[in-house]
C-alpha cells in the first residue's frame, strides 16, 4: 500500500483527563465510573480506557510533548472529560507546550467551572502561542433539554451562556459547539443565530451525534437518514459563514478544486474527512485514535512513538489513501471527500464502509454546483484572512525569538 510519508497530523485533539463533573448522555468517552487499574496491569488496546489512569505531568513531559514536537503539531485542543479538573497540571506543562512551536491552542471545556481568573491564566500561560480559542457546548436554547442531555446540573445552560460571555469579554475566539440529535434538530438555525449575535469572534461548530462511547446507549437520539440529508444540505448552504462544520460532504467540482487545493490548507479548508490525515485524537492515557468519534485503538504514546503509529498503522494509512468502500467507494467525490469515517462506522459498523445516508454517488452530489460557487467565495475570503494571520504568527514568533536572544533572523 502506498504511504504518504512526510504528511503529518496538523492537529491533535487531546483528552487531557477522563474525569468530568458532568455525565453528558452522548459523551464519546467510556463510562468513567469503573475502577482505575495500576499501570502494570494495563494492556493497551485491550484494557478499557476508562480503567486507565490519566497521564502524569512527568509522562507528558518525557513522552508526549517531545513527540508533538517531532511531528510538528501546530494546533492543539485540550479537552476531556473536563480539562479544568486538571487545571494546575495544564498550567504546569504550558511552558513546555509553548516551546514546540504551536500556532493555535484551544481549550474545550463544558464551561461550568470556568472563571474570569482561569481565562486570564489561560491567556498568560499560552501567551507565546499566537492564536487562543475556547470551545463551549450549546446543545439547545431550552434549559430543560440541556439539563436532560448534560446531567446532573440543572443550570448548565445558564453557566454556559455566562462562560461564553466571559470568554468574549476577555478577547478569546469562541466556538459554540453543538451536538445535533433528535432532541435539538429543529434548533440548528436558532443556535447559529445565537452565535452570530454574540460577536464576530464567535463561531458555531455543529456536528451530528455518533454512536461512540456513552452515546452507544442512546441510539434513540441518532438522526434518521432523512435528517442526515437535511443536515448535510444546511451545512452545504451555510458553508463559509460563521458556522464551521466537519468536512463532509465535501463536493467541489474537480476542475476548480485542482486549481486551489494547494492553497486551501493555508486557508484552513480541509479536503473532506481529516481523520488520520491531518488530525488525530489522543486520550487521557496516551491512546491514539483516528478521530474523537471513532475510538478504534491505533497505539499508545507510552509504548510507541507517534511517528511510527502515523506511518505504519494500517487504518490510518487506509484513511489517508481513501481506501474506503460502500457508497463512498463508488462516489465521484471519493478523493476530495472520503466520507466521514465516524458516520460510516455509525451507519454500517465498518470504519471503511460507506456513508449510506449521503446523497452523493457516482454522478456526484445534487448540490455540487451550488457548493462550488459557495466555496469560491469562501476560499477568497479565508485565503486573504489566512495570509494576514500568517504574517501575524510570523511576527509573533520573531518577537518571541528575539526576546530569548535568538539573532540573525
Amino acid at each position: 500500500m502506498k504511504k504518504r510519508l512526510g504528511f503529518y497530523p496538523y492537529t491533535i485533539l487531546w483528552d487531557f483527563t477522563n474525569k468530568c463533573n458532568l455525565r453528558c448522555v452522548y459523551c464519546y468517552n467510556d463510562d468513567t465510573s469503573k475502577q482505575v487499574l495500576p499501570l502494570e496491569e494495563i494492556e493497551y488496546g485491550v484494557t478499557p480506557p476508562s480503567q486507565q489512569p490519566d497521564l502524569t505531568v512527568a509522562q507528558i513531559r518525557d513522552r508526549v510533548i517531545p513527540q508533538f514536537e517531532e511531528m510538528r503539531v501546530r494546533t492543539l485542543c485540550l479537552s476531556g472529560g473536563e480539562p479544568l479538573v486538571r487545571w494546575r497540571d495544564i498550567l504546569e506543562i504550558a511552558p513546555d507546550l509553548c516551546d514546540i512551536g504551536l500556532e493555535e491552542i484551544m481549550l474545550a471545556t463544558n464551561g461550568t467551572l470556568l472563571t474570569r481568573e482561569k481565562v486570564r491564566e489561560y491567556k498568560r500561560a499560552f501567551k507565546k502561542v499566537p492564536m487562543h480559542f475556547i470551545a463551549l457546548p450549546l446543545d439547545s436554547l431550552d434549559p430543560g433539554i440541556v439539563a436532560r442531555l448534560r446531567p446532573p446540573m440543572k443550570d448548565v445552560l445558564a453557566r454556559t451562556k455566562k462562560a461564553i460571555r466571559l470568554a468574549l469579554e476577555e478577547g478569546l475566539i469562541v466556538t459554540v459547539e453543538t451536538v445535533v440529535t433528535q432532541d435539538n434538530f429543529d434548533e440548528i438555525d436558532d443556535i447559529i443565530s445565537f452565535s452570530k449575535e454574540k460577536n464576530t469572534a464567535c463561531f458555531a461548530e455543529i456536528y451530528p451525534m455518533f454512536s461512540e462511547g456513552r452515546a452507544k446507549e442512546r441510539n434513540d437520539l441518532l438522526l434518521t437518514d432523512k435528517q442526515f440529508r437535511e443536515f448535510d444540505r444546511v451545512r452545504l448552504e451555510k458553508y463559509g459563514t460563521c458556522v464551521t462544520w466537519d468536512s463532509m460532504p465535501f463536493i467541489p467540482e474537480s476542475e476548480y478544486w485542482e486549481k486551489i487545493k494547494d492553497k486551501a490548507r493555508l486557508a484552513e479548508i480541509t479536503e473532506g474527512c481529516i481523520a488520520g490525515r491531518e488530525y488525530l485524537q489522543l486520550d487521557h492515557a496516551g491512546n491514539v485514535y483516528p478521530c474523537s468519534f471513532l475510538r478504534i485503538h491505533c497505539g499508545n504514546l507510552l509504548t510507541q512513538d507517534l511517528k511510527d503509529i502515523w506511518e505504519t498503522n494500517e487504518m490510518l494509512l487506509r484513511f489517508r489513501n481513501r481506501d474506503v468502500g460502500g457508497k463512498c467507494g463508488g462516489c465521484k467525490h471519493k478523493e476530495t471527500c472520503g466520507g466521514c469515517r465516524a458516520r460510516a462506522y455509525t451507519e454500517t459498523g465498518d470504519p471503511f464502509g460507506g456513508v449510506e445516508s449521503c446523497e452523493g454517488g457516482p454522478e456526484g452530489h445534487p448540490m455540487q454546483g451550488s457548493f462550488t460557487e459557495t466555496l469560491k467565495k469562501t476560499f477568497k475570503k479565508q485565503y486573504r484572512l489566512a495570509r494576514q494571520l500568517n504574517i501575524l504568527k510570523k511576527l509573533h514568533l520573531l518577537k518571541f525569538l528575539r526576546k530569548i536572544g535568538v539573532k540573525g533572523l
